[in-house]
């Protein structure tokens, strides 16, 4: 299927999903994240901030546990400038002040900058992914473009849906999914 028939199909889908659902399906999606032992020790972690009304993953609940459990990892959320299309990485903390963008997208005006050379790992959002790692998501390029800055990054996909068998009209500006998480199972391209 094409994504501009994906993206609003599941959006739709997601947004069907009450509450306890996506904290349910959420919490067993960074178990199994955790499970995969992919993140190790002194990692440096991009992270989105969840987009509350549209029913994203809750990666606060990902935020929370490793602020909490004092983990030794650095969780980095972005600022997107959309006029130069200009990102930023700071280091999320407790202290930063997050304001919303013009996409309804919490961001970080200020903090620690992180250099996007520095992320080992991307907790990347997305409305559905097919089974070779192409990802779907709102259709702006964002995640690619943070995709392609974090060289030294895997990129780890978590969806509420498993994978379809294939997206239609993946271009050479897409980046793929090193692995797809979902409430389920683990997905490895």
């Amino acid at each position: 299927m094409k994504k501009k028939i994906l993206r609003k199909i599941y959006r739709q889908k997601r947004l069907l999903l009450r509450n306890n659902e996506i904290r349910d399906k959420s919490i067993k999606i960074f178990e199994n994240l955790f499970n995969l032992a992919l993140i190790t020790k002194g990692s440096v972690v991009h992270v989105f901030i969840p987009i509350k009304k549209l029913n994203e993953v809750d990666t606060w609940i990902f935020i929370n546990y490793v602020w909490n459990s004092n983990l030794d990892l650095t969780i980095v959320t972005s600022s997107v400038n959309y006029e130069n299309l200009q990102i930023s990485y700071f280091k999320l903390t407790g202290f930063n002040i997050l304001r919303e963008n013009k996409f309804g997208i919490l961001e970080p005006v200020s903090g620690i900058q992180i250099s996007p050379q520095d992320i080992n790992f991307i907790v990347v959002p997305m409305l559905i992914c097919d089974k070779l790692g192409n990802r779907v998501g709102y259709g702006k390029g964002i995640y690619d473009r943070i995709l392609a800055e974090c060289t030294n990054a895997k990129r780890v996909g978590i969806n509420f849906f498993e994978p379809i068998d294939k997206v239609q009209g993946v271009t050479q500006f897409d980046v793929k999914l090193d692995y797809c998480v979902t409430p389920q199972k683990v997905y490895k391209f």
